[in-house]
């Protein structure tokens, strides 16, 4: 089955280091997303409150949430239902893969962020959520 790429996801970035947020929003914008950035985890749980557009994916540093992974994961969850979080970690992780995947996060990205393992991603991801689209007549937007 070829790989079809989905454009047009929504991805908030949530990294305290601007040289992340800036190389990410420029690559996930050329390849066609609508992309937001945020420098800490509150920064964006306050922008879910005047949010337009549904996010499809969130991509969070695990670094910011001070020893609080699982907490975070939560309160992103809490605020944005229908994203699929996506955490990155240029550390062993402060949260447990295993604790991580068990709370529903999609996926997990090593730092420094390979593009072209970024791109994959979320080509399995969008795949994923049009497969299950097709199945149910839903979307996860």
């Amino acid at each position: 089955m070829p790989v079809q790429k989905i454009l047009n996801m929504r991805i908030d970035i949530v990294d305290d280091e601007l040289i992340v947020l800036k190389t990410l929003e420029s690559f996930l914008n050329d390849l066609g997303h609508q992309v937001q950035t945020f420098s800490s985890v509150s920064e964006l749980l306050g922008a879910s409150a005047g949010k337009g557009l549904p996010v499809h994916v969130i991509l969070v540093d695990t670094n910011l949430a001070h020893g609080r992974g699982g907490e975070v994961i939560r309160d992103i969850h809490r605020h944005y239902p229908e994203a699929d979080l996506v955490i990155m970690s240029g550390h062993n992780s402060i949260l447990p893969l295993k604790e991580a995947l068990a709370q529903g996060v999609y996926g997990y990205l090593n730092k420094p962020i390979r593009l072209g393992e970024l791109e994959l991603l979320l080509i399995r991801l969008s795949e994923s959520r049009a497969n299950l689209k097709s199945r149910s007549g839903t979307t996860k937007d």
